[in-house]
């Protein structure tokens, strides 16, 4: 089959009650899971410049999203959801397994969604979090028991470009390990409710995060509204908090990693 090749910006449709024959190039005719219109936009579409945008319509996608190897004709693709109300649109199983991750130089913006089991970046992978220019959350990461809301590892970099809100607890909510970086610039983050964590944010193994110090916390979860260590910087971690104060109960581990204001 021949690649679609794209004139212009191109929207396609995703919906729990699709189908995977389908086309899924509109509202009318849509695919069922993510995974299909993610492996379609590696496989079957030539980006040639412009922007391809999965749409997902409201509802539950228990799947785990994995993006695997870059497009051709441009650098990314677009996952988007109800950007009004995240809650809407939920992706992944929760627990320790990723909702969405990519690895292999796969690259997606993710934004409209309620995450379950966070985000992975890995081998090189990148994952663009939000909507740049809202003054609203477009994305909420819901319950990732014993996992990680943003986990970047192996060389994996996760770029935060729009504020979102923390819905559901986690073991670390942003870690970067193994040369990963998570940069989470300088978004507004709302937390609801108390959030637990072992570990607002951590860093090992020559993993970075990084704050650009104009990142917000607010809601009844800021501050120590939320139970856990603020941060761990271990095993030659980075960590560049710019004066940002984190949510979290607990001070701080460091043994032994770099910490910069």
């Amino acid at each position: 089959m021949a690649r679609l090749i794209l004139t212009g910006t191109t929207n396609f449709y995703v919906s729990p009650s699709g189908n995977n024959a389908n086309d899924g190039l509109s509202s009318s005719t849509p695919w069922q899971t993510v995974q299909y219109a993610a492996s379609y936009m590696r496989d079957k579409v030539d980006l040639s410049g412009y922007h391809g945008i999965v749409n997902l319509a409201a509802g539950t996608y228990a799947e785990n999203v994995a993006v695997c190897g870059s497009v051709m004709g441009g650098i990314q693709f677009f996952i988007k959801g109800d950007e009004t109300t995240p809650g809407n649109v939920i992706v992944g199983t929760g627990g320790n397994a990723p909702g969405i991750y990519t690895r292999d130089f796969g690259v997606v913006t993710v934004s409209g969604v309620r995450i379950l089991g966070g985000v992975q970046a890995t081998q090189c992978g990148v994952v663009d979090i939000g909507k740049s220019g809202s003054s609203t959350p477009t994305v909420e990461f819901g319950q990732a028991t014993g996992g990680v809301h943003l986990n970047a590892g192996d060389s994996g970099y996760i770029n935060v470009i729009g504020p979102y809100a923390i819905v559901g607890d986690a073991y670390y909510h942003a870690s970067g390990n193994t040369f990963g970086r998570v940069n989470l610039g300088g978004q507004a983050v709302t937390l609801p409710g108390s959030r637990t964590f072992y570990a607002f944010i951590n860093s090992s193994f020559y993993g970075q995060i990084v704050a650009n110090g104009a990142e917000t916390y607010s809601g009844a979860g800021a501050g120590t509204g939320s139970t856990g260590y603020k941060y761990q910087v271990a095993q030659l971690g980075i960590l560049v908090h710019n004066n940002v104060t984190f949510p979290g109960s607990g001070t701080f581990l460091q043994n032994p990693g770099m910490v910069f204001p």
